[in-house]
Protein backbone atom coordinates (compact mmCIF):
# COMPACT_ATOMS: atom_id res chain seq x y z
CA UNK A 1 0.00 0.00 0.00
CA UNK A 2 1.35 3.68 -1.13
CA UNK A 3 0.87 5.84 1.49
CA UNK A 4 2.60 8.80 -1.06
CA UNK A 5 5.02 9.59 1.74
CA UNK A 6 8.94 9.16 0.69
CA UNK A 7 10.67 6.87 3.23
CA UNK A 8 14.44 7.73 2.09
CA UNK A 9 15.73 10.77 1.30
CA UNK A 10 14.38 12.53 -1.76
CA UNK A 11 16.80 13.76 -4.58
CA UNK A 12 17.86 16.80 -4.08
CA UNK A 13 15.79 18.33 -1.28
CA UNK A 14 17.11 16.42 1.84
CA UNK A 15 17.49 19.21 4.24
CA UNK A 16 20.49 17.70 5.80
CA UNK A 17 22.63 16.69 2.90
CA UNK A 18 20.97 18.01 -0.62
CA UNK A 19 21.73 15.10 -1.92
CA UNK A 20 23.50 16.46 -4.93
CA UNK A 21 21.03 19.68 -5.41
CA UNK A 22 24.14 21.70 -6.40
CA UNK A 23 26.44 19.72 -8.45
CA UNK A 24 24.35 19.97 -11.40
CA UNK A 25 24.95 21.65 -14.62
CA UNK A 26 22.75 24.48 -14.14
CA UNK A 27 24.94 26.13 -11.04
CA UNK A 28 28.31 27.43 -10.69
CA UNK A 29 28.55 28.42 -14.46
CA UNK A 30 30.50 31.71 -15.79
CA UNK A 31 29.53 33.59 -18.78
CA UNK A 32 30.86 35.62 -21.28
CA UNK A 33 29.44 39.26 -21.44
CA UNK A 34 29.88 40.60 -24.83
CA UNK A 35 31.05 44.30 -24.99
CA UNK A 36 28.56 46.82 -26.14
CA UNK A 37 30.23 47.49 -29.56
CA UNK A 38 30.56 43.97 -30.06
CA UNK A 39 26.55 43.50 -29.32
CA UNK A 40 25.83 45.89 -31.49
CA UNK A 41 27.26 44.57 -34.46
CA UNK A 42 25.72 40.65 -33.34
CA UNK A 43 22.80 43.09 -33.86
CA UNK A 44 23.69 44.62 -37.09
CA UNK A 45 24.47 40.81 -38.71
CA UNK A 46 21.52 39.67 -37.51
CA UNK A 47 19.57 42.94 -38.73
CA UNK A 48 21.29 41.93 -42.50
CA UNK A 49 20.39 38.13 -41.88
CA UNK A 50 16.72 38.86 -41.61
CA UNK A 51 16.25 41.37 -44.45
CA UNK A 52 18.87 40.62 -46.78
CA UNK A 53 19.25 38.47 -50.28
CA UNK A 54 22.25 37.33 -49.27
CA UNK A 55 24.10 38.28 -52.52
CA UNK A 56 28.09 38.98 -52.36
CA UNK A 57 28.01 42.67 -53.41
CA UNK A 58 24.86 43.41 -50.77
CA UNK A 59 26.97 41.38 -48.13
CA UNK A 60 30.11 43.14 -49.10
CA UNK A 61 28.37 46.49 -48.93
CA UNK A 62 26.99 45.49 -45.21
CA UNK A 63 30.93 44.74 -44.48
CA UNK A 64 32.26 47.97 -45.60
CA UNK A 65 29.50 49.25 -43.26
CA UNK A 66 29.36 47.17 -40.07
CA UNK A 67 33.13 46.99 -39.32
CA UNK A 68 34.03 50.37 -41.13
CA UNK A 69 35.67 51.58 -37.63
CA UNK A 70 38.35 48.10 -37.32
CA UNK A 71 39.59 48.03 -41.19
CA UNK A 72 38.51 46.19 -44.15
CA UNK A 73 36.08 43.17 -44.50
CA UNK A 74 34.97 41.36 -47.91
CA UNK A 75 33.48 38.10 -48.60
CA UNK A 76 34.82 35.50 -50.81
CA UNK A 77 32.13 33.29 -53.18
CA UNK A 78 33.84 29.79 -54.13
CA UNK A 79 31.36 29.05 -56.49
CA UNK A 80 30.62 25.67 -54.94
CA UNK A 81 28.25 26.74 -52.05
CA UNK A 82 30.78 27.54 -50.08
CA UNK A 83 32.14 31.26 -48.81
CA UNK A 84 34.28 32.67 -46.57
CA UNK A 85 34.94 35.98 -44.81
CA UNK A 86 38.04 38.16 -44.85
CA UNK A 87 39.09 40.31 -42.09
CA UNK A 88 42.14 42.16 -42.51
CA UNK A 89 42.29 43.38 -39.02
CA UNK A 90 42.89 41.92 -36.06
CA UNK A 91 39.95 39.94 -34.89
CA UNK A 92 39.57 40.03 -30.94
CA UNK A 93 38.78 37.59 -28.90
CA UNK A 94 34.99 38.77 -28.76
CA UNK A 95 34.28 38.98 -32.20
CA UNK A 96 35.64 35.53 -32.73
CA UNK A 97 33.84 34.26 -29.79
CA UNK A 98 30.49 35.37 -31.70
CA UNK A 99 31.93 33.93 -34.86
CA UNK A 100 32.11 31.12 -33.73
CA UNK A 101 29.29 30.50 -30.95
CA UNK A 102 26.46 31.79 -33.34
CA UNK A 103 25.66 31.30 -36.79
CA UNK A 104 25.77 35.30 -37.37
CA UNK A 105 27.30 35.69 -40.39
CA UNK A 106 24.87 36.08 -43.25
CA UNK A 107 24.82 33.39 -46.00
CA UNK A 108 22.24 31.81 -48.00
CA UNK A 109 20.54 28.78 -47.02
CA UNK A 110 22.95 25.67 -47.93
CA UNK A 111 26.06 27.45 -48.41
CA UNK A 112 29.02 26.26 -45.79
CA UNK A 113 30.67 29.60 -44.45
CA UNK A 114 33.89 30.27 -43.25
CA UNK A 115 36.16 33.08 -41.48
CA UNK A 116 39.80 33.97 -42.41
CA UNK A 117 41.75 36.45 -40.31
CA UNK A 118 44.16 37.75 -43.06
CA UNK A 119 46.54 39.29 -40.49
CA UNK A 120 47.78 36.19 -39.07
CA UNK A 121 51.55 35.12 -40.44
CA UNK A 122 51.84 31.53 -41.35
CA UNK A 123 55.14 30.02 -40.94
CA UNK A 124 56.87 30.14 -44.81
CA UNK A 125 54.48 32.74 -46.23
CA UNK A 126 55.79 35.82 -44.17
CA UNK A 127 57.53 38.61 -46.28
CA UNK A 128 60.58 38.43 -47.50
CA UNK A 129 59.84 34.33 -47.83
CA UNK A 130 61.98 33.59 -44.71
CA UNK A 131 63.38 30.17 -44.28
CA UNK A 132 60.64 29.05 -46.84
CA UNK A 133 63.09 27.62 -48.78
CA UNK A 134 65.66 26.60 -46.59
CA UNK A 135 64.42 23.05 -46.09
CA UNK A 136 65.38 19.65 -46.70
CA UNK A 137 62.99 19.17 -49.84
CA UNK A 138 64.51 22.35 -51.70
CA UNK A 139 66.32 21.56 -55.57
Amino acid sequence: MNTGTPTGPVFGFDAQTGYNFDNGIFGGSTSYDLPTETKRIALQLRYFQLTSSGTVPETNRMLAYVFRNFGQAWLIDYHDMAQAYVFNFPVTFDLEYLFNSYDILPRPAGVQSTWIDATLVYFGFATGDFNFDNGIFGG
